[in-house]
């Protein structure tokens, strides 16, 4: 049973990258509802115990539906029972695995119906997604919180409808950029730097960091990637190719 429920999983992978051995996953959770009581019997006892103290059952099956495919897919690269696997949160409230795997990184995001998990054997990263058609754009002060001075110069000569996609473009990014980098949102997102765009990729450079990001426009749904790297001149990023 558990074999075939990853099989199906797999099958929605929206992109696969077998250098970095990275894969994302896509769903839709309310095409999943059907799947609640299978679902709910890979969790945790103490994620069973927290379900039962959820009153409304929307957030319930939300719930279980997010944290059960987590640990399915998990469960396919350690080899485990979905329900043994120790997830924990870190300082910065970012999931993660203790004691069994020191190599195997994830991440998810979820918005609105879309959920996002992605995995990767090597490298720490960071998800997130976002949909177009449901994202509440305010041309406000956020825009300031992101770009930097010479990106706002130009986002700002961009009509209404230009300005919402390219503010969510940039948001997506920069927040799958903290995620893989690990602080939360304790940073300035400004200071995050466009360097090098090579074979797909757009390389971003903050502090000592360098981070790797595909990003993805999947029919109005925006996904971005992004895998932490040591830090590496341009010319060492171009030699890699």
């Amino acid at each position: 049973m558990i074999l075939n429920k990853i099989n199906e999983i797999k099958n929605k992978s929206v992109f696969s990258d077998r250098i970095s051995e990275t894969n994302l996953y896509l769903f839709n959770i309310n095409h999943i509802e059907k799947e609640v009581f299978y679902l709910t019997n890979l969790l945790s006892s103490k994620e069973r115990n927290y379900i039962n103290k959820l009153k409304n059952d929307k957030s319930l099956n939300k719930y279980i539906i997010r944290r059960g495919l987590l640990r399915l897919i998990l469960s396919d690269y350690l080899n485990l029972e979905p329900k043994d696997i120790p997830i924990i949160r870190d300082t910065y409230n970012k999931p993660e695995i203790t004691d069994i795997s020191e190599n195997l990184n994830f991440n998810i995001s979820h918005s609105r119906e879309h959920l996002l998990i992605g995995v990767n054997c090597k490298k720490q990263l960071g998800v997130d997604v976002e949909c177009i058609d449901s994202f509440r754009f305010k041309n406000s002060d956020l825009c300031n919180t992101i770009f930097s001075e010479q990106e706002l110069i130009l986002y700002k000569l961009l009509d209404y409808k230009t300005k919402k996609c390219v503010f969510l473009k940039e948001w997506v990014i920069k927040e799958s950029i903290v995620k893989a980098i690990g602080v939360g949102l304790t940073i300035d997102l400004r200071s995050i730097k466009k360097i090098s765009y090579i074979d797909g990729f757009q390389y971003y450079k903050f502090k000592d960091f360098l981070v790797k990001v595909k990003f993805i426009n999947t029919r109005g749904v925006y996904i971005s990637l992004a895998e932490l790297i040591k830090y590496k001149t341009r010319e060492q990023l171009k030699n890699e190719k």
